[in-house]
């Protein structure tokens, strides 16, 4: 197995004055109290940026649109950064590296089991528990859907007629969308939602003539589906390999996440998630 985490290195005025080491894929860096690496208010707004790390890339989100974000002294919102980028806040120069270390078990191997295996004995606590025998036959892990977005060529459309009220409307979306985007880490739904929000912002702040802002909200639902959609191939892959090592506590935490993503939709894959989350819950009861 390997351990992940995130080290972040922030200077000012070419001083290092944070080099921090955090254990895990999210960091949170403001003036706040509740915040990882924390600076003073006059330096960083309560939550300015939050960082994300998946199959060592890192993920930054800016929270605040003042102080500014910027990347090559560009304004920066959100989306993938490498070990050379340098991003600016003010006097601040904020440097983030992805690492991972491997650990080895106690026993020093894991434990294999055949696919099959599993396979067969989730089709037959399938058919014990009555669940539907067309996905307990199924010989493999079916595929996933492309994307964890529903298939919907509609474009959203603003709610309102009059541009007064569209532009009001583009604003609360904006906020909504920005609600569940910070919830979206923990939540997958939430991600969801926050890109539909963003979209019909964008639709709103077009029909209220606020060309910048609709642009705005239209980047900002494109880079959070791209980022979503590559989350949700890598905890497929995740899943996957983690049922060949027989790491049932890894499947068990993976298929939860994947179910955030397809909550209410009818696919295949999400009704094997759904036989597979009630295997994992009696298996893992009983000591497996």
């Amino acid at each position: 197995m390997a351990e992940a985490g995130l080290r972040v290195i922030i200077t000012q005025d070419e001083r290092v004055e944070h080099d921090v080491t955090v254990h895990g894929s999210q960091v949170l860096i403001g003036s706040g109290g509740h915040c990882d690496v924390r600076l003073g208010p006059d330096l960083l707004a309560p939550e300015q940026i939050r960082l994300s790390c998946e199959e060592r890339q890192v993920w930054v989100t800016t929270l605040a649109r003042s102080p500014a974000v910027l990347l090559d002294g560009r304004p920066f919102s959100s989306g993938a950064v490498g070990a050379n980028d340098a991003l600016g806040v003010g006097r601040l120069v904020i440097r983030v590296v992805a690492w991972q270390e491997e650990v080895v078990t106690s026993s020093g191997h894991k434990r294999w089991i055949p696919l099959v295996l599993l396979l067969t004995a989730l089709s037959a606590l399938a058919v014990v528990g009555g669940l539907s025998r067309k996905v307990a036959a199924r010989s493999a892990l079916p595929e996933p859907p492309g994307s964890p977005f529903a298939d919907d060529s509609t474009a959203p459309s603003c709610p309102e007629v009059t541009t007064a009220a569209a532009d009001v409307a583009g604003g609360d979306l904006w906020r909504e969308a920005v609600d569940h985007r910070e919830r979206s880490p923990f939540y997958p739904k939430d991600g969801l939602e926050a890109v539909r929000a963003f979209e019909t912002a964008a639709a709103c702040f077009r029909h209220a003539g606020n060309a910048s802002s609709a642009d705005e909200a239209r980047v900002q639902a494109s880079l959070l589906r791209a980022q979503l959609e590559k989350s949700f191939h890598v905890h497929h892959v995740r899943l996957s390999h983690s049922i060949d090592q027989h790491d049932f506590a890894t499947s068990k935490v993976e298929v939860a996440i994947l179910r955030g993503f397809l909550a209410g939709r009818d696919h295949p894959y999400a009704a094997w998630l759904d036989n597979m989350q009630r295997w994992l819950e009696v298996t893992q009861g009983k000591g497996h």
